[in-house]
């Protein structure tokens, strides 16, 4: 049992008694939360394999049961059971007319045509406009308010590329580097407890990190999955600055031909 101090026992503890006793409890409680989250992966591993993955869950109540078949009492799920096999297609269903190709071209010829004419905003004339005397006239809750309060909050960030030569206009880099990331994640239903999360983070930093690196991303693989196994048992780390993407020491099998 953990003992419990009062009031007047902890102020009359010293410094050195009151960081040793903070610190055990800083330490019981990430215990604590660790053994909370391998918790709810087990709950989310036990939900999965009873109903079933998180497009194929249903409310339990009314849909698994029990049910005898030739004599032997066997677990079935009622959205298969109740299924006709040999029950007619429905024709209204069958019978659908094709899609046109293409765009759908929008009616556009009695739209008015209205002139327009362009204007571009100096540095100067920014800060007269939207300033602290002048934000009635533009509020900040409306798009074009948001826009220019959030260029203003950011804009030593926005100009830096002007001092370092080495910093992009614009992030498509960054973009092009999740993209494959963002179209498959939809059918990343493996991934649904925090370790999963995090191993695939790591995978993905690999083989996104060794693209830019301009190595080939199988073969840098099966080195890493070769070399780090002989070193499972070692107690230093060093030798993983040699398996970095950027490192000079890699093998040439990894890199890609200039």
């Amino acid at each position: 049992m953990k003992k419990k101090f009062t009031e007047n026992q902890l102020n009359n503890l010293n410094q050195e008694e009151l960081i040793k006793l903070v610190l055990s409890q800083q330490k019981e409680l990430e215990e604590l939360d660790n053994r909370f989250q391998k918790f709810m992966e087990e709950i989310a591993v036990a939900n999965r394999q009873r109903f079933g993955r998180s497009t194929e869950a249903f409310e339990p109540d009314g849909q698994i049961s029990f049910k005898e078949v030739d004599g032997t009492v066997v677990f079935f799920n009622e959205a298969e059971a109740v299924c006709d096999e040999e029950a007619n297609e429905n024709p209204a269903l069958l019978a659908r007319k094709p899609r046109p190709k293409g765009k759908k071209q929008a009616d556009i010829s009695k739209l008015e045509v209205v002139s327009t004419s362009e204007y571009y905003m100096t540095e100067d004339e920014l800060p007269d406009i939207y300033n602290d005397e002048h934000e009635s006239r533009i509020s900040s809750k409306n798009k074009t308010g948001k826009g220019i309060e959030y260029s203003l909050n950011q804009e030593k960030y926005l100009k830096i590329f002007l001092d370092d030569p080495y910093v992009p206009l614009d992030n498509n880099s960054a973009e092009q580097s999740i993209r494959s990331f963002c179209i498959g994640k939809k059918n990343f239903v493996m991934i649904d407890t925090i370790s999963g999360a995090k191993a695939s983070a790591i995978i993905y930093s690999l083989v996104e990190t060794a693209k830019a690196n301009n190595l080939k991303v199988y073969e840098y693989m099966k080195h890493l999955l070769t070399v780090i196994p002989n070193h499972m048992d070692d107690h230093n780390t060093d030798f993983c600055e040699n398996l970095l993407p950027w490192s000079v020491s890699l093998s040439e099998e990894c890199k890609k031909k200039k």
